[in-house]
């Protein structure tokens, strides 16, 4: 990606964005570091997106975080900072490390063989994780001291980031962080993170928190008053109360086919269902047998709260909210102005009947993005499309006439949708959220379609360039621009 930095120019037709990685410590005290961080970031003025792993493929519990100056839609590809706080690095490169990433580590070069599978360009930093922590007297700070070497190495005033540290508890290990990199630490990279010429007004927002509001405002009363005090009051104030009150209403509610990793929040008429941990919604799908039954896929963390406050309009049975693993555990900015717009949306429905329909109409449509007609047409779901999304202005500005469809309703199955769709294009592609093929066999099932396939790397979610390092469509003819950056021997066919 194009990273942030203090002296290089930053590239403004693509974006400059920063991805930060923390990993290695224990699963509370990246939690602790990730809020932190993310929360001083925030107060910047500029865009965040950030994820909580409890494992990955390698079974080392991560937060990825990704910072921008612009608009984003997915969680990035590759890593720009690690900060790694366990002993001993793992070998292989699990965490995209590339050549000029930095990486912040307890090993030394000699101790870890400079971890089989690095790139030999990786700036490195030796820190005494262990041995600071032990100074500040607990065995779960690293993640904090890590946030205070990452405020001092990436420039960020320490005024700004200190105050979303938890006082008494948290401030000595981020101040140890701060002042090793300050002592010990020379700077060899030129990242930095600026700040934002404009600073619009921005909430951070999580999944979880999203869904409940969501739930609880199908019994809020106080209407258009209630988009005012929002943008009249700090959004978190707005945000704490209706949680509050949401509570009252939303009840915790499990399913006996569920696995142990979901959980469900049911709103006040029990109507509308969020579902969070189900691997893959397209297993929801597969087992709903009412005919009544709808399922909604959201795409970002706004798109929850949205569906969820809006779906109760439906006059369906049974709705149910499917949270994809590519949602889970992850927090995102929302500017203010489009979050009260959902709020506004949905006080207006409900005074409104054919309000209600026009919305739902058009809401639930499949999105279509890039021209028609062309060459190659992409299908993604849920937190999927945001990948394509970027993959697809990617290869706009290498000359390819691609498309996609974004449907929003997993059930019933929009065979009509994606017919039309798929007679626009030459190849269609489903974008797979993992390697189950869960989506492809549920379109083959429903269609006579055949599409072709585009899975994540084993063990980690789907990113754009899963999508944009790709070939193999004899229909494509189009070259590139300008000065193609794509090495041929990096590309990998497409999966039949």
């Amino acid at each position: 990606m194009s990273p942030f930095t203090k002296w290089l120019p930053s590239q403004q037709e693509c974006g400059s964005d920063l991805i930060v990685q923390l990993a290695g410590g224990s699963i509370r005290g990246l939690e602790k570091a990730r809020k932190a961080f993310e929360r001083g970031i925030t107060h910047l003025g500029l865009e965040i997106g950030a994820q909580s792993r409890g494992e990955d493929l390698m079974n080392i519990p991560s937060v990825r975080l990704r910072i921008s100056n612009a608009p984003i839609s997915s969680m990035g590809h590759g890593c720009d900072v690690l900060a790694y706080l366990g002993p001993r690095l793992p070998e292989g490169n699990p965490f995209g490390l590339q050549d000029r990433s930095v990486l912040l580590s307890e090993s030394c070069r000699d101790e870890d063989s400079m971890s089989v599978g690095f790139p030999d360009g990786v700036i490195r930093y030796h820190v005494p994780f262990s041995e600071l922590n032990r100074a500040c007297g607990s065995l779960r700070g690293k993640g904090l001291i890590a946030v205070g070497l990452l405020t001092k190495l990436l420039e960020i005033p320490k005024e700004i980031m200190r105050p979303w540290v938890r006082p008494h508890s948290g401030d000595s290990y981020f101040d140890a962080g701060f002042h090793f990199a300050s002592e010990h630490l020379h700077k060899k990279d030129v990242y930095g993170i600026p700040f934002p010429d404009t600073r619009s007004t921005r909430l951070l927002l999580n999944v979880d928190q999203s869904l409940l509001l969501g739930l609880g405002l199908e019994n809020c009363r106080c209407d258009e008053a209630c988009v005012e005090r929002f943008l009249q009051e700090p959004g978190e104030d707005w945000m704490m109360s209706h949680a509050r009150a949401a509570w009252q209403v939303v009840s915790p509610v499990r399913h006996p086919d569920d696995p142990s990793t979901a959980s469900r929040l049911q709103g006040p008429h029990r109507h509308v269902t969020g579902v969070i941990g189900i691997p893959d919604p397209t297993i929801l799908a597969a087992k709903t047998s009412n005919a009544q039954g709808v399922i909604l896929v959201p795409a970002d963390v706004l798109d929850v709260f949205r569906l969820t406050s809006l779906a109760r309009f439906l006059r369906k049975d049974t709705i149910q909210i499917a949270i994809d693993a590519g949602l889970f555990n992850c927090s995102q900015t929302v500017p203010s102005e489009r979050f009260a717009e959902c709020i506004r949306e949905t006080f207006h429905a409900n005074r409104n009947v054919l309000l209600q329909e026009s919305l739902l109409t058009q809401g639930l449509l499949a999105q279509r993005e890039g021209e028609m007609p062309a060459d190659v047409g992409f299908v993604a779901w849920g937190s999927t499309q945001g990948a394509v999304r970027e993959a697809i202005g990617l290869c706009q500005k290498f000359g390819m006439n691609v498309a996609a469809l974004y449907p929003k309703v997993l059930w019933p199955f929009p065979a009509a949708e994606l017919e039309a769709f798929a007679a626009t294009v030459k190849q269609l592609v489903v974008v797979e959220p993992n390697r189950m093929g869960n989506l492809t066999r549920l379109i083959q099932g429903a269609t006579p379609l055949h599409p072709l396939q585009i899975f994540p790397e084993v063990g980690r979610q789907l990113n754009l360039m899963d999508i944009f390092l790709k070939e193999g469509f004899p229909d494509i003819q189009h070259e590139p621009k300008k000065n193609n950056m794509i090495r041929k021997e990096n590309r990998s066919q497409w999966n039949p």
